[in-house]
């Protein structure tokens, strides 16, 4: 059996998407003739990371690095105090988990006799110990990036040099490595243009939904749901407007609740507790996740930039309505492609249009013609987009590469 060192900042105990995409691709890739070794980060910062309740397969290695200086207070001061984001961006604040990792891995390398080193990135710092780590040890290296770098829409450096110096880095990552992967066609597509030694060497490989146990025990009440953390221009303001709305003209409030499942910051706290529908519930294990998205009645999908996001994948997995506030792109494209029974926004500050949506659903909902029984576009979706399914196209990617 082939042998992967997986570098990834991400993996449990630490959660979050990242995490969870990883542990998929360990947990599968022997199936595939590829054996897994992770490194991953054994001090996170405490303020921007999560920890997770998910279990490591028994069979793969893990090893954990320390970060030996962490720069995430001092971004929140510099912001605070001075006004400035990101300033400690080159390329994130975890560059102090560098040279740790790259010392342990060239370690394993030689003693495990690895034979493909894979990063997965976000942070970046994972894609510039790849690039090191093929220039000592001469393995060839696979790259992930889960979010664009260079033109991440989330992402505004404070001076030029900020911005050139992770163009850079984003370039000698790239023109190094043997091959590249990403999450979606038009960050693929994007990048293509950039670099023209990736047009042979690059792939897609979606983010994918976990395989939960898909029975579903519904909510008594009318149940919206939605999971992950609100930031930046993701705000559910217009949602709450639009449900306040619903509420005041014709539905009753003792028959509707809202969910949001995930860890958020204060400023959205004081906007969702304004609301005596709305239950906020903390970081939860992945599989509880799946619960509360297969026993929802209404999926609450917000997103303004073209992206496709991991909750995607487990929403439509689910079989029930989506209600998406996004703009015209490939989420839009796969949520018609996918589901028969959601609502696609694209003026999602429209909160009229939002109102009609819920009150749609809510009426299918009480006259029992909500989700009678699983689509064929769902089944073909499950079959097509799972963990194991995404697992076998990166076992073959890695077998492609070590071909030559």
């Amino acid at each position: 059996m082939k042998k992967v060192l997986i570098i990834s900042y991400f993996y449990p105990p630490l959660g979050g998407p990242g995490a969870l995409r990883i542990l998929g691709f360990t947990k599968y890739l022997p199936k595939y003739g590829w054996k897994p070794y992770v490194i991953s980060v054994k001090n996170p910062d405490r303020y921007f990371n999560i920890t997770g309740k998910e279990k490591i397969p028994e069979d793969v290695k893990v090893y954990y690095t320390k970060n030996i200086f962490h720069l995430g207070w001092a971004q929140l001061g510099t912001e605070k105090y001075f006004g400035i984001k990101n300033f400690y961006s080159i390329p994130d604040i975890y560059i102090g988990w560098v040279i740790p990792t790259v010392l342990k891995a060239k370690k394993i390398i030689e003693k495990e006799n690895i034979d493909l080193i894979f990063t997965s990135s976000l942070p970046w710092t994972s894609s510039l110990i790849g690039v090191l780590l093929k220039k000592l040890t001469r393995k060839p290296l696979v790259i992930e990036f889960r979010d664009a770098w260079s033109f991440n829409p989330y992402i505004r450096y404070p001076t030029k040099s900020h911005a050139w110096l992770n163009l850079n880095l984003e370039n000698i990552c790239l023109r190094v490595c043997d091959y590249f992967i990403t999450v979606m066609e038009y960050i693929l597509n994007k990048y293509k243009q950039k670099y023209d030694n990736l047009e042979k060497k690059s792939a897609v490989i979606y983010n994918g939904f976990t395989s939960f146990n898909l029975e579903s025990n519904k909510f008594e009440k009318f149940t919206v749901v939605h999971i992950g953390s609100f930031y930046g221009s993701r705000s559910p303001e217009e949602f709450l407007e639009a449900l306040e709305s619903c509420i005041s003209k014709m539905l009753p409030k003792t028959e509707i609740q809202f969910l949001v499942i995930g860890k958020q910051k204060k400023r959205f706290v004081d906007i969702l507790e304004k609301y005596e529908i709305v239950r906020i519930l903390d970081t939860v294990s992945n599989e509880e996740v799946g619960k509360f998205i297969f026993n929802s009645h209404l999926l609450l999908l917000i997103e303004k930039t073209n992206s496709l996001t991991t909750k995607i994948f487990e929403y439509l997995a689910s079989g029930n309505p989506i209600l998406a506030l996004i703009p015209e792109g490939e989420a839009a494209q796969m949520i018609r492609k996918y589901s028969d029974n959601s609502y696609i926004i694209t003026d999602y500050d429209n909160t009229q249009k939002i109102a009609e949506a819920i009150y749609d659903c809510y009426t299918k909902w009480k006259e029992g013609k909500l989700n009678k029984e699983i689509s064929k576009k769902t089944i073909e979706f499950r079959k097509k987009f799972n963990r194991e399914v995404e697992t076998k196209q990166l076992a073959e990617i890695f077998d492609k590469v070590m071909e030559g």
